[in-house]
């Protein structure tokens, strides 16, 4: 099988319903499906890497619409992990089998700064079962500065991921009134400032049921090609959760955008 690189027109074409001598073709449909199958198992083989997420604070000083995390939900109980807690954790993960970590935080830089995730990394690796250790830790962190990014760097870090949530600039705006996380072009250029700090390794990802989806994987293709042309690195991975209710938070999911189960099919194929 030849490989190529598809462009962005195509990319669209294959996200559009088209007509075909009269006939409605949705490019859902057993060829693409298939196609991508084989492009999976040629370049990645028969497999699967898993990961266990692990929450080292809620606190947040944005009030995303949709995030149960916001600022302004008083009906969740707020934590940060102390290392004890995090090493406990960790040993939980090693014996369920995990040999991968994602550390998740939200945005609150006085309940969980650079120097304590730094120290939450490295409390992962240190911790053992049996010889077992955690290979790879992954973050999933709000937007830092250069000397920020640094340290996480050295500290050892797998991917550095970073979704983007919503790419429709007006969506993103009403959906992000106040915090850090309003600030539309900070976040869009933080891999820049990775891949200058070192890191280039970076995971980029949507929130599929906020505005379009046609829309918004094409933006994160195009952000992905952005990278690919400019470091000659694209991102490692391309996440795309749908929206799900969160406690404390009155967003209504029934937004117009909610992608189904054939459309969601159809996106996977079509990155893949």
């Amino acid at each position: 099988m030849s490989k190529k690189i598809i462009t962005i027109k195509e990319f669209s074409d294959e996200l559009t319903v088209r007509l075909m001598k009269g006939e409605t073709v949705d490019c859902c449909k057993e060829e693409l499906l298939k196609l991508a199958k084989i492009v999976k198992e040629k370049i990645y083989g028969r497999r699967m890497v898993l990961f266990a997420p692990l929450y080292l604070s809620n606190y947040c000083i944005n009030n995303c619409a949709y995030c149960g995390f916001k600022q302004s939900n008083k009906d969740i109980a707020r934590k940060t992990l102390s290392f004890e807690e995090i090493a406990e954790e960790t040993l939980k993960i090693l014996k369920s089998g995990h040999k991968r970590i994602l550390l998740v935080a939200g945005e609150d830089l006085k309940k969980c700064s650079v120097d304590y995730i730094v120290k939450a990394i490295e409390t992962v690796y240190k911790v053992d079962y049996k010889g077992n250790k955690i290979r790879r830790v992954n973050v999933n962190l709000a937007p830092l500065e250069h000397d920020d990014l640094v340290k996480i760097k050295n500290a050892g870090i797998g991917t550095y991921q970073l979704f983007h949530e919503v790419f429709h600039r007006e969506t993103y705006k009403k959906l992000h009134p106040s915090g850090p996380k309003k600030d539309y072009d900070k976040r869009i250029s933080i891999f820049d400032k990775c891949y200058q700090a070192g890191i280039d390794d970076v995971g980029i990802g949507v929130l599929y049921g906020l505005y379009d989806y046609k829309f918004e994987t094409l933006a994160l293709l195009t952000q992905a090609k952005y990278l690919d042309d400019k470091y000659k690195i694209g991102p490692h991975t391309i996440s795309i959760p749908r929206l799900e209710p969160a406690a404390g938070c009155d967003f209504n999911q029934n937004t117009g955008y909610g992608v189904a189960d054939e459309d969601f099919k159809k996106v996977v194929a079509v990155l893949r």
